[in-house]
């Protein structure tokens, strides 16, 4: 099994991206033990080779894993939404488009990502980036709805609550 993604093509790399995006793996005989979601994991290392050789489409790509239904791994959702906050303007203002359009439906990780990047990016003094008030009302909305929930693991919540209390000092309510 050839596992130098480096080697392969733009071509090859988004081919089995899109393969990603409608069955959830690429290779099925790629098998890490150590992990709990081998396709995310090997979606990952498509992704990392193909932003090196085309960094727009590696963005596209994400985009399309964050909107996809077929991806049920928050935790990768909320790296490649992290990855777009990181990336050119356009970017990050599609993420904020879709915080805004989603916020009521954030899964933890993708949620807790978001607030930490608001977070850092308002204690940043070269970061110029205006984070529109109505979407830190709605992120903290939406931690609200979140911690209240039952179903939410207490661990993720002990994280969540860390990064929702900084997340509050850089913007207190009015």
């Amino acid at each position: 099994m050839n596992n130098d993604y480096n080697s392969k093509s733009a071509q090859e790399l988004a081919d089995g991206l899109a393969l990603y995006l409608k069955q959830g793996y690429i290779n099925p005989l790629y098998i890490n033990c150590d992990c709990e979601d081998e396709g995310a994991e090997e979606a990952g290392f498509y992704l990392d080779a193909l932003s090196v050789r085309d960094p727009d489409l590696s963005c596209d790509f994400r985009k399309r894993i964050m909107e996809s239904p077929v991806i049920s791994n928050d935790y990768f959702k909320s790296q490649c939404m992290e990855y777009l906050l990181l990336s050119s303007d356009k970017y990050r203002e599609y993420v904020i488009q879709y915080l805004s359009g989603h916020y009521d439906v954030l899964p933890v990780s993708v949620l807790q990502k978001a607030m930490f990047y608001f977070y850092c990016a308002k204690r940043d003094p070269d970061d110029n980036d205006v984070v529109p008030d109505s979407l830190i009302v709605k992120l903290k909305s939406r931690y609200h709805a979140v911690k209240d929930n039952k179903d939410v693991m207490a661990y993720e919540l002990t994280e969540l609550k860390e990064t929702c209390d900084d997340f509050y000092v850089a913007y207190p309510s009015p």
